[in-house]
C-alpha cells in the first residue's frame, strides 16, 4: 500500500470481515461480487510486471470469459485495462518518489511493472499526474509538495471512482 494512499473502508465492509480477505458469499450475491473483484485487483496486482496482463489472461486466471470480467466491472467505474494501467502508474510514481527501485533509467522501471514503450508510458505518466517521469521526483523534493504527491498518488487524473462512490477497484493495492 501507498503511504497517503486512501484504502476505501468499502473493502472491508463489503467483506464483513474486519482486515484480511473477502469473506465467501453465495454465488450471484452482492458479497460474491465485491469477492470477485476484489480477487481480479489482487490478480492484477501480483502480476503488474507482465506486460502481456490484460482481460483475457485475467479471465482466464478466474476461469471466466472476458465478457464476464468485463461484466464484473461495470459498475467499478473503470474498465479492466484501465485499471492495470492506474495500478502500474501509481507503482511507477512510487518508484520514482522513493528513489529506490533498483532501476537507473526511467525506462528500466517503467519496464519493470509491464510497460513496454518508454514513449507510451511518458506520456501516460504526464496525462495522470501532470508532469513527466523525471519531473516527479524533483518536484517532490519540495517539501511543500508532500501533501500535492499524497493527493496525486491517491488518485491520478482520469484514476478510479464510480458514481457510486468507492468500490473494492479503486483499491486495488488489495493484493499486497
Amino acid at each position: 500500500m501507498h503511504p497517503g494512499s486512501p484504502q476505501p473502508q468499502l473493502l472491508t465492509i463489503a467483506r464483513g470481515r474486519p482486515g484480511g480477505r473477502p469473506g465467501r458469499a453465495r454465488s450471484g450475491t452482492v458479497g460474491s461480487r465485491y469477492t470477485h473483484v476484489w480477487e481480479v485487483c489482487a490478480y492484477v496486482d501480483r502480476h503488474l510486471g507482465d506486460p502481456e496482463l490484460g482481460p483475457d489472461i485475467i479471465a482466464a486466471g478466474h476461469n471466466m470469459s472476458v465478457r464476464s470480467l468485463h461484466k464484473l466491472f461495470e459498475g467499478e467505474g473503470i474498465a479492466v485495462n484501465r485499471l492495470i494501467q492506474h495500478r502500474r502508474l501509481q507503482e511507477c510514481a512510487r518508484d520514482l518518489a522513493r528513489g529506490d527501485s533498483g532501476e537507473r533509467t526511467t525506462s528500466g522501471m517503467a519496464r519493470r511493472w509491464g510497460f513496454t514503450r518508454a514513449a507510451h508510458f511518458s506520456r501516460l505518466f504526464r496525462d495522470a499526474y501532470g508532469m513527466t517521469p523525471n519531473q516527479w521526483p524533483e518536484v517532490l523534493a519540495d517539501p511543500s509538495e508532500a501533501e500535492t504527491f499524497r493527493q496525486r498518488q491517491a488518485t491520478p487524473r482520469g484514476g478510479v471512482a464510480s458514481r457510486h462512490g468507492p468500490s473494492p477497484a479503486s483499491a486495488c493495492e488489495c493484493g499486497q
